[in-house]
């Protein structure tokens, strides 16, 4: 809970949603949906979250966030996938990482170390947890989310609907967006051997809560419970694409001939890291993204799917040489 916080919008009313903290590469981020902070009408210039205080985590201070700089949003996209509902925010705050023994913030963030194992088997139907803020309710004294329980409604690991994303069947509400989500606490680990491991009870971050899921063109009532989750990890491939695509704008050579690493036999080039930012995702002047299925193949060339999966393998195994280019 004390990696979670309040969105709010400041010259929106009572509108919110959820956010996360996240530290990556010694800096931290807030993590929320895409389109918490993208609105096609009356996009706000910032929104405000709140921070524990490190001698009390009930009490805590408003600080608010600029969206922008010169008139550029400052927030991180998936550069190959735009379709991604998982939105990463630059913050002038380092707090302390949730599995520090000895944190000095009271606010603590997420990072890659609170993911699952290659190795961990996490099966379809076990339970999931969002942290969160649903439908405006929340603790007015300390701020702290609510949690919602669910179950993970498809095979873990999976594309869903040929997207990085997995179900969760449970009632979330209006304001989880941007939750993350958990699976439940377990002495037992099993992992794909087939072997099982007790241990103290743990916790993996799996995914950001994105909404309801609805099939596309599907105009009937029926709430099934059934919610989008993105996988987690797309956090880490954010970040690192980004700032390959931040080092790429630095190097003076002819990039279309080039590749991020030839010993590793990365098929993506500098030139396509390169189209492939946030900003190239996002038109300032209507203040939403762009069309991800036309732009998407335009910018990038990808076709389908496996080809994207298939690149995203080469970026983070390439990307750890950077400093051989």
């Amino acid at each position: 809970m004390l990696t979670t916080t309040l969105i709010r919008f400041p010259k929106k009313g009572d509108q919110h949603a959820t956010g996360f903290f996240y530290n990556y590469d010694e800096d931290t981020y807030l993590v929320t949906n895409r389109h918490v902070l993208e609105h096609e009408h009356d996009q706000p210039a910032k929104i405000a979250v709140w921070f524990r205080e490190h001698s009390s985590v009930d009490d805590t201070s408003r600080v608010e966030i600029p969206l922008y700089a010169n008139g550029f949003p400052r927030w991180l996209i998936h550069p190959l996938l735009p379709e991604v509902d998982i939105a990463v925010l630059p913050i002038n705050q380092q707090l302390s990482t949730l599995t520090e023994e000895d944190p000095v913030t009271g606010s603590v963030a997420l990072s890659a170390d609170s993911f699952a194992s290659p190795d961990t088997l996490i099966r379809g139907g076990t339970g999931a947890r969002a942290f969160g803020y649903p439908s405006g309710y929340v603790d007015t004294n300390s701020r702290f989310p609510v949690a919602r329980n669910g179950m993970i409604a498809s095979p873990y690991g999976n594309w869903f609907d040929e997207r990085p994303q997995f179900l969760v069947d449970g009632v979330m509400g209006q304001g989880m967006s941007g939750s993350p989500v958990f699976t439940e606490r377990s002495v037992v680990t099993e992992d794909t051997s087939g072997s099982s491991v007790v241990q103290s009870p743990s916790s993996f971050f799996i995914g950001v809560h994105s909404g309801d899921y609805r099939q596309p063109n599907d105009l009937r009532d029926t709430d099934l419970n059934l919610n989008h989750v993105w996988y987690a990890e797309l956090i880490e491939l954010i970040l690192r694409i980004n700032g390959i695509s931040e080092y790429v704008e630095t190097v003076d050579f002819d990039q279309s001939s080039k590749q991020l690493n030839e010993g590793a036999n990365v098929k993506v080039s500098m030139e396509l890291l390169s189209k492939a930012t946030t900003w190239n995702m996002f038109d300032p002047g209507k203040n939403r993204p762009d069309s991800p299925s036309e732009d998407l193949d335009e910018k990038v060339a990808i076709k389908n799917s496996s080809e994207i999966r298939s690149i995203l393998d080469d970026v983070i195994e390439g990307s750890d040489n950077l400093d051989n280019v």
